[in-house]
């Protein structure tokens, strides 16, 4: 038969709770032993009570987190648009053209509306071939103002305003025939860029592309590297990537994301950002930047942007051409401008070392 104590014991190291009625009829505590029992057992369901409401303020505080970081990226977007709109909008002062039109008025706008359709008499004229007449230091154009300025402003919404007359409709379609403007409800349609693809060639070997290039597959710890097709130029300045990893790890994580010029890249080689002179990469898991120059020595800057562990984000590369600056985007949030006096073309690349992912292109909405 156990001792009494050694059943205490048992207990004790349990983490279910128990009562005097757990133990033998036929034991018996001694009066210090049962007053330990009972001071144990307050203590433990303290502990108990504090480690749950521990857990409860954590859940809290996590939701709380989560809720301003959702807010954050929200504003974040919305800067961007209004930013991105903003843009849209400025025009460069040598750009902006004041015209007397008849001298029966004047009228402001920006060289670009008036080229808006490339091959009309209106786009010719302010090409920058043709010398153009002065009138009291605005320039001079001898036509009717009133179906000038509509045709102004057609170009500049590309809608055609609605006339209180049939007889000014003909008109406005009689100064758009005669400065080559097609009538048409909506102005020409801006190209279609090239989406960008990843570059399997160029690529390591073991990752695995699905057809239309969009998206790479990496299996097991095997470093790879990943390129894409096309270079970032002025005209396609950013480029996103959705990193996507089937479990987060705990260790053996690397990702870094970078422009590099062309260079031979051999795939029986180490890290990527050492092989390549004038490179500008952003080490994700030690949240640093790295730069190479022209002899491949590395510069390091610690402390870029903050670390979150997540299993699915979005990462970008933005190039300022006015400042000539890049700038890394986690999840649609700028994580501070990197590098200054960058000099484009460069090729947008991946180093990647995880277990097993996904990365795929996302297009621009």
């Amino acid at each position: 038969m156990r001792h009494a104590h050694d059943y205490l014991i048992e207990h004790i190291e349990a983490t279910e709770p128990f009562t005097f009625e757990d133990f033998p009829e036929q034991d018996r505590l001694s009066a210090a032993g049962r007053d330990f029992v009972k001071l144990f057992a307050r203590h433990k369901a303290a502990l108990q009570t504090f480690g749950q409401t521990q857990a409860a303020q954590v859940a809290a505080l996590r939701l709380q987190q989560t809720r301003k970081w959702r807010d954050l990226c929200t504003a974040q977007t919305q800067f961007a648009a209004a930013e991105s709109l903003a843009g849209a909008l400025y025009v460069e002062e040598e750009e902006v053209l004041t015209l007397n039109v008849g001298g029966q008025g004047s009228l402001t706008t920006a060289k670009r509306t008036l080229m808006k359709y490339p091959d009309s008499a209106l786009a010719a004229m302010f090409s920058g071939r043709h010398a153009l007449q002065l009138h009291h230091g605005q320039l001079f154009i001898d036509r009717n103002y009133r179906p000038f300025a509509r045709l102004v402003s057609f170009l500049r919404t590309g809608r055609l305003p609605r006339l209180p007359a049939a007889a000014e409709e003909l008109e406005l379609k009689e100064e758009m025939d005669y400065w080559g403007v097609p009538w048409e409800l909506n102005p020409p349609p801006a190209p279609t860029p090239t989406r960008p693809t990843f570059d399997h060639l160029r690529s390591s070997t073991s990752l695995l592309f699905q057809d239309d290039l969009q998206t790479a597959l990496k299996e097991g710890l095997e470093h790879a590297v990943l390129f894409l097709s096309k270079p970032l130029t002025s005209e396609t300045p950013s480029v996103d990537f959705q990193v996507t990893l089937d479990n987060y790890p705990e260790s053996n994580y690397q990702l870094l994301i970078g422009l590099v010029p062309p260079f031979a890249y051999r795939e029986s080689s180490s890290a990527l950002w050492c092989q390549a002179p004038n490179s500008y990469f952003w080490d994700v898991g030690e949240n640093s930047l790295l730069q190479t120059d022209s002899r491949k020595r590395v510069t390091e800057c610690p402390d870029y942007s903050c670390f979150c562990e997540e299993d699915d984000s979005v990462f970008g590369i933005r190039y300022d051409s006015c400042s000539q600056t890049v700038s890394f985007y986690k999840n649609g949030i700028c994580q501070g401008q990197a590098f200054s006096r960058v000099q484009l073309p460069l090729t947008p690349v991946l180093d990647l070392q995880f277990e097993a992912g996904a990365v795929r292109l996302k297009s621009e909405s």
